[in-house]
């Protein structure tokens, strides 16, 4: 038989078409089944289901996208949230047949997917989507934090429930390590106990904010901290411009490289830097 339907290969027997383009001839049956499909396309579909009845069973090969090239099995337990929009998309009306062709082989292969169904310990928005949990803690733990004071506030969204939930079970840590990571803009996600050494004029600014009266949480957290592990940078000067001696307090700089202090003097006769 001829293929008799579509300009691509109008008129070619449909043998070769199966063994040259086996995705046009999926995409031939998926338009069969549409409504109004003509008698010639009809025809060729019987053949091809007749003669190739693997055209319909589901590839997990996905053709297109940003996994483009991979196996469905292998993004059902790396990209699940992937397997679920293809579940989603495929659903609507207008679906393509490859679409529907990959939703059939997660329905069969992988049913615990469900397309609106929550997954645990998979992000669900935000910029971090997608992705699970576990990769987040170890690679942005000051985000998890944030969902965990995010559900603290007054209605917090299921999918920040569900995160922080799964947080408070598998990451204790980050609740007891709240106070020592910066939220702001200069050291998001850092630790104050490396800017100790390597920032002090931040750490004693911190220090100074957290005084204010309309001073921020997140200014008074680490400043709470500071005053505990590093009294020094409140009750001492400390040398804050890039040097060997950064973070350490002048007295002590003072005593034992006086030299140091007399050269940098120099310079900065004018200047508050220390």
């Amino acid at each position: 038989m001829d293929c008799m339907f579509g300009r691509k290969y109008y008129g070619r027997p449909l043998h070769e078409v199966v063994s040259k383009d086996p995705g046009y001839c999926r995409w031939m049956l998926g338009k069969a089944e549409e409504d109004g499909a003509p008698p010639g396309l009809l025809e060729n579909a019987a053949w091809l289901t007749q003669h190739a009845p693997l055209l319909k069973v589901p590839r997990e090969l996905v053709e297109g996208g940003k996994h483009r090239g991979r196996r469905l099995s292998e993004l059902v337990h790396k990209d699940p949230m992937y397997c679920q929009w293809i579940l989603r998309q495929a659903k609507a009306g207008d679906a393509l047949p490859s679409v529907r062709e990959k939703a059939s082989w997660l329905e069969q292969n992988a049913p615990h997917l469900k397309a609106d169904q929550p997954l645990p310990g998979f992000l669900s928005g935000g910029k971090h989507h997608g992705r699970a949990l576990s990769e987040v803690v170890a690679q942005d733990p000051a985000y998890c934090q944030w969902i965990l004071r995010e559900a603290e506030a007054p209605r917090p969204s299921e999918a920040v429930r569900e995160a922080a939930d799964w947080l408070r079970k598998n990451a204790p840590n980050l609740k007891q390590d709240r106070a020592l990571r910066l939220q702001g803009a200069k050291y998001y996600g850092r630790l104050v106990s490396e800017l100790v050494s390597e920032d002090p004029g931040y750490c004693q600014w911190l220090l100074r904010a957290a005084e204010e009266a309309d001073a921020d949480q997140w200014v008074k957290e680490p400043a709470a901290w500071l005053v505990a592990n590093a009294p020094h940078l409140k009750e001492t000067p400390v040398v804050t411009v890039r040097c060997r001696h950064r973070g350490i307090p002048l007295p002590q700089v003072v005593a034992e490289d006086p030299h140091w202090c007399i050269f940098a003097l120099q310079p900065l006769q004018d200047s508050s830097a220390f």
